[in-house]
């Protein structure tokens, strides 16, 4: 068995592999993903493929790291159930880890074999979302269309200045999305993993101020005339309300609903008032840490604990020199598990409270130094949008 990080040259072969097992994309289309990915063969023959599409995931809302999720795992038929995936997932941490900080996958299901995979090749959750659904006989008023816009794509990308500012009035304390800058619209029109199904772009813009947008789209991962909203943002409910309602408009007959809503986000309360079914909740996001002392280096940035701290952490996997200055004034060792290992250094865990849970175990407390640990790991709510699927 040879498992390795694919070369250009055989994407003609190994793309149809993958188009077979998974919703198809073009070769144009794979190049605008922005991947790379990693192969396993038995002989000549293709055995299994995973892409890796490189992003750069924020953590808060001034931190964000370089990492790469993993998407589409395929195994041949008849090779199932032999390590082949899992293998690759250990070939794709060694290689992948001179560019990325950790490997990440949107992944629901707690009950399902595709979810068990990743918790036993170390990934551990991160965040949870819903799906909504809206019955048909819910009715609503007439809505107020005034202001509101369909833009074509190019009309849309020509608004990104706007777009992105607004995201971030209303959404750039999260952490959780991808980050958000010039090009961000290019590249998710381009490289969506969904782009081939129908998009819808509106805009509400009173007086020819853009007050909010939504993106609807036609589908998720399986054909269908349902129609999903991907994101909404809007300085107020009242902007969001207008858009979803007219949106509606855009599912006919068929399903309405919102696409894997996280916990952390606002609109949440206005898709319940609204009549929206929430779901239960699932996993969303999963990680494992790769480089978690370039993610120390990043989050400690500003602090003195860079030069004055020797970090070392360990789970029943691994020990992970987590940081080692030439003099250092104080040594720890924090013990704890691989999932929580993820939690803590994508701000996702309150170490503090995990400290006193035992659930991080640290022998000598120091109460200052506790403080400032706290400070550089400080929680963060997350909130990733459909727009970021992968």
């Amino acid at each position: 068995m040879r498992i390795y990080e694919h070369v250009p040259q055989e994407i003609g072969e190994v793309l149809p592999f993958r188009n077979a097992l998974f919703t198809s994309v073009s070769r144009a289309h794979w190049e605008a993903m922005n991947c790379t990915a990693v192969v396993a063969r038995e002989g000549d023959e293709l055995v299994g493929f995973i892409p890796l599409q490189y992003r750069e995931q924020c953590l808060n809302a001034r931190v964000s790291i370089p990492v790469v999720y993993e998407n589409a795992v395929g195994v041949a038929e008849g090779k199932r159930g032999q390590g082949i995936g899992s293998q690759m997932i250990e070939e794709a941490a060694r290689f992948v880890s001179d560019r990325a900080d950790a490997l990440m996958v949107v992944r629901g299901g707690e009950r399902s074999d595709g979810y068990r995979f990743y918790r036993r090749t170390g990934h551990g959750d991160l965040m949870y979302a819903h799906w909504y659904r809206l019955p048909p006989e819910v009715s609503w008023p007439p809505g107020d269309a005034e202001g509101i816009s369909v833009l074509d794509r190019e009309r849309w990308l020509a608004l990104e200045p706007d777009l992105l500012a607004l995201h971030e009035r209303q959404y750039g304390r999260f952490g959780g999305g991808q980050l958000r800058g010039p090009g961000y619209w290019r590249s998710i029109l381009e490289g969506h993993v969904l782009r081939e199904n129908k998009w819808w772009f509106l805009t509400l813009t009173p007086e020819g101020r853009l007050a909010g947008y939504l993106v609807a789209v036609q589908g998720t991962w399986r054909p269908s005339e349902d129609v999903y909203v991907y994101e909404a943002v809007g300085e107020d409910e009242g902007v969001l309300e207008r858009l979803i309602r007219y949106a509606r408009g855009f599912a006919a007959n068929a399903i309405f609903g919102a696409a894997l809503v996280s916990k952390a986000n606002p609109i949440r309360a206005l898709l319940r008032r609204m009549g929206f079914i929430e779901e239960e909740s699932t996993p969303h996001v999963m990680a494992r840490i790769l480089r978690p002392d370039r993610i120390f280096s990043r989050l400690a940035a500003g602090s003195d604990l860079p030069r004055t701290l020797s970090l070392t952490l360990s789970t029943p996997h691994r020990t992970v020199v987590v940081n080692d200055p030439p003099d250092p004034q104080y040594v720890v060792r924090l013990e704890t598990k691989e999932n929580l290992l993820s939690r803590l250094f994508c701000c996702r865990l309150d170490l503090a409270a995990a400290l006193d849970m035992e659930l991080v175990r640290w022998s000598e407390r120091d109460p200052g130094l506790e403080r400032e640990l706290c400070r550089v790991f400080e929680f963060a709510e997350w909130v990733q949008w459909f727009t970021d699927f992968v």
